[in-house]
């Protein structure tokens, strides 16, 4: 896949703390998040390690041989007792190209 465009990409977050990581719902792939303020923010909205249901608005980058999560404008958690999304959490301010919810 080559692309280097802004998606709407879902699956299980694995956050800890040393990386962050978005998981396929079907098998064990997955695909690094690299962006710092992106990680931060996320850190910040749990005491420790996160493993769940996850939504971003975000750049995907191919990288040769692997592609990545960059640029995440905003993230949704989905709770865990609620099974409801949670609001969205802001990184960044969203280009209004990109801005589909207007």
């Amino acid at each position: 896949m080559k692309t280097d465009e802004v998606f709407f990409v879902s699956g299980l977050l694995w956050l800890d703390e040393k990386e962050a990581r978005l998981y396929d719902w079907q098998d064990d792939q997955s695909i690094p998040i690299a962006d710092d303020e992106a990680y931060g923010k996320m850190r910040s909205h749990f005491s420790g390690d996160y493993l769940g249901d996850a939504l971003l608005q975000t750049w995907v980058r191919d990288r040769d041989d692997w592609l990545e999560i960059y640029h995440v404008y905003w993230v949704a958690y989905r709770d865990k007792e609620q099974f409801q999304w949670s609001d969205e959490i802001s990184v960044r301010p969203v280009p209004p190209q990109y801005d589909y919810i207007r």
